[in-house]
């Protein structure tokens, strides 16, 4: 644990705190102070994984999950995902607050809009596999759909007033994620043993978390890096900079220029201006989320409990052909090309009796 934060730490706090400067002879755009933590912070993870599979009782990253191939798509999915995501989402709020004159309730109705298309989108998603009993190229589909949406708000959000185009993508963003998250969960807990259930899940949320995090500090560096000069620019000769500076800390102090002023309109631009980078960072980050999801086995979902076991929900012992379980105990690097044949596709005993009569 202390190996798996301290490489997170030492990676993600200068990229963060990049430029800033807390004492006179120390800033954190210092070849010097930046070289050390990153090169230490890199060797903590192959430190992490080499101590996991020779030392640990109980690791962090079983070796035998990283051989799966469906986990290491899925953890390559959510990871890309989340990077992206949370490139623009720190700075959506102050957006919205300085580009639109929308009430604080219209406000909070938008900021919300995605978490409940996610939540609408995902329940739909599962309960087709109910029925279509297959998950792997609608997932594929949701992260092209999830690009899709972040690539449109590059647009949309590059035209003040455009309320249709920023609640639309908005939209499409929660469809794509719903059927990302859900189908990604459902990919990872198929392919894995019972006994492996609920290490396989935590692995895969935690790297949600971690490019939650790589996302939060790059958006950060790049905001603090271009909002500055981009506010001095547009603003230089309309106001002080003592009060540039005061616009840039708060988005409440931006917002209080009437709409449509000078001054305000200026503002909007720079607030559009950076945005556009980090749109267009986020959506070429979430394209690496396309391979994660041609990685996964396209498993049937039957009533077993995952598709290398034979028992279902119950325990009780049911038909599952053997080869599930060797094609996801085989190393992910051998089987990256490998389709799973039809045989590896359980079916219920039912499917199996009603393909006999």
């Amino acid at each position: 644990m202390f190996l798996l934060l301290a490489g997170l730490a030492l990676i993600l706090q200068p990229t963060a705190l990049a430029g800033r400067s807390f004492d006179p002879l120390i800033s954190w755009s210092d070849a010097g102070i930046l070289a050390p933590c990153y090169v230490i912070g890199a060797l903590c993870w192959p430190a992490l994984f080499f101590y996991d599979a020779k030392f640990a009782k109980h690791p962090i990253f079983p070796p035998r999950i990283f051989l799966n191939r469906s986990v290491v798509g899925t953890c390559i999915i959510n990871f890309f995902d989340f990077f992206s995501f949370y490139m623009a989402w720190p700075y959506l709020s102050s957006f919205i607050a300085v580009t639109t004159d929308w009430s604080a309730t219209n406000q909070n109705y938008f900021l919300n809009t995605q978490t409940l298309a996610l939540t609408f989108f995902g329940i739909l998603f599962g309960i087709s596999v109910v029925f279509t009993r297959r998950y792997k190229w609608v997932v594929f589909a949701g992260v092209c759909i999830r690009i899709l949406g972040v690539g449109t708000m590059i647009a949309a959000r590059s035209s003040p007033g455009n309320t249709a185009g920023l609640v639309l993508t908005q939209i499409v963003q929660g469809l794509g994620g719903g059927i990302a998250a859900v189908g990604g969960q459902l990919a990872t807990q198929a392919s894995v043993a019972h006994q492996d259930v609920a290490v396989a899940t935590a692995v895969f949320l935690l790297f949600a978390e971690i490019g939650n995090a790589v996302g939060n500090a790059v958006a950060g560096a790049v905001w603090r890096a271009r909002m500055p000069e981009v506010l001095t620019r547009n603003l230089a000769g309309l106001l002080p900079q003592a009060d540039i500076d005061l616009i840039y800390g708060s988005a409440v102090t931006a917002a209080t220029y009437p709409f449509g002023s000078e001054i305000r309109t200026r503002i909007i631009d720079s607030y559009i201006e950076v945005m556009h980078t980090l749109l267009v960072v986020a959506t070429c980050v979430g394209v690496p989320a396309l391979i994660g999801a041609l990685m996964l086995h396209n498993y049937k979902a039957t009533d077993t409990q995952n598709a290398i076991e034979a028992k279902d929900i119950q325990g009780n012992i049911v038909h599952v052909d053997s080869n599930n379980a060797e094609v996801a105990r085989k190393s992910f690097v051998s089987r990256f090309f490998h389709k799973a044949p039809v045989s590896d596709r359980a079916d219920s005993p039912n499917e199996k009796d009603a393909r006999l009569q």
